[in-house]
Order: structure tokens, then C-alpha cells, then sequence
């Protein structure tokens, strides 16, 4: 885009139906050879446990907040020939880039996103 001067905000995101938060996490436990379980846990439990949005748990919203959220315009995406990429591809190729590229550590200060052992033993040990 910068080499045709084209700049400004770009609303990039896949086809609707293009997955889902489940198929998602489906395919990263596939690409990762991983054995992760994953436990429903209501939304009601959830909040009502201080899950934060987004923070806790990445790319889980409130359903009030969700029916909107992921509802955005890609014209200008599609105008300027920026394509979809399948979902399997970007975590493979994150997947690998984490096996092997050295990252920084995480700056002190602020917890990092996701939830803390005590809040997830909370939520699996609920009755």
C-alpha cells in the first residue's frame, strides 16, 4: 500500500464463516501437536469470576459485546487487493516463528494477558 501512497485505516478480516473461536482453537491445538482440553465455562461464570474480556481470555468478548464487535466493513481491503489468508497458515507460521526466533523477555509492570493460575483453578474447580 505505502509504495502506491495509499495509507489510512484498513478493516482486515477474514470472510464471515470463515471460522470460529472454537475451530480456532481447534487448529491451534492441531498445528501445535498440543493436548489441550478445553472446558466450557457459561459466561455468566465467567464475568461473575472477574474474567476480563480480551485480557483473560484473548479473543473471547461478552456476547452483548461480540454480536458487534467482529461486524465490520472490509470493502477498502478488498479495493486495495489485500487477501484473506487461511487461518491454519497464520498459526502455522506462528507456531514456527515461535519455535524458533528469539523473543524478549516481557517488560515488568503490568500483568500479561491471560488468566492467572488462580483465576483458571477457580473456574475448573467451580461446581
Amino acid at each position: 500500500m505505502a509504495e502506491r501512497g495509499q495509507g489510512g485505516p484498513v478493516n482486515a478480516t477474514g470472510p464471515g464463516g470463515m471460522t470460529t473461536l472454537g475451530g480456532l482453537l481447534d487448529t491451534c491445538r492441531e498445528v501445535t501437536r498440543g493436548n489441550a482440553e478445553w472446558v466450557p465455562v457459561p459466561e455468566a461464570e465467567l464475568l461473575a469470576a472477574g474474567v476480563q474480556e480480551w485480557t483473560h481470555l484473548p479473543l473471547w468478548l461478552a456476547a452483548e459485546t461480540a454480536r458487534t464487535a467482529w461486524d465490520v466493513d472490509t470493502t477498502r481491503a478488498r479495493e486495495l487487493g489485500l487477501p484473506s489468508r487461511p487461518v491454519r497458515d497464520s498459526i502455522a507460521d506462528t507456531w514456527t516463528w515461535m519455535q524458533t526466533s528469539e523473543r524478549p523477555e516481557p517488560p515488568a509492570g503490568p500483568s500479561l494477558p491471560g488468566l492467572s493460575l488462580d483465576l483458571e483453578r477457580t473456574l475448573l474447580t467451580r461446581d
